[in-house]
């Protein structure tokens, strides 16, 4: 389950809400389901943004360019080999979910 990751830092949303959460986890902390404030609208495109620039105490979430909420993961490292990815989980039911993604892009890379 993307629970039991134990280092990351993501957006996420649950079941069927369009409640964006953030979350963060390293390996000794995990920050569940950490409301930003956003509730996403179906069909219109966002702009999405984690920023470390600040180091691993002040990691930001930021949708179109807007910091949404704060997180830390201080025990996160630079050894710790991590990828963006985009993903739907889907539990139960005969609906399908769809996502598009017009872009994914990393820079300053250590």
């Amino acid at each position: 389950t993307f629970d039991s990751v134990a280092e990351m830092a993501w957006f996420r949303l649950e079941g069927n809400s369009l409640a964006l959460l953030a979350e963060t986890d390293d390996a000794t902390t995990d920050r569940d389901d950490q409301a930003t404030g956003i509730t996403l609208v179906a069909d219109t495109y966002y702009h999405f943004t984690i920023d470390f620039t600040q180091g691993t105490s002040a990691i930001g979430f930021y949708v179109d360019d807007s910091l949404v909420v704060t997180l830390n993961a201080t025990a996160l490292t630079t050894s710790m080999l991590m990828q963006p990815f985009v993903a739907i989980q889907k539990s139960t039911g005969t609906g399908s979910q769809s996502i598009t993604v017009d872009q994914i892009r990393v820079t300053g890379v250590r």
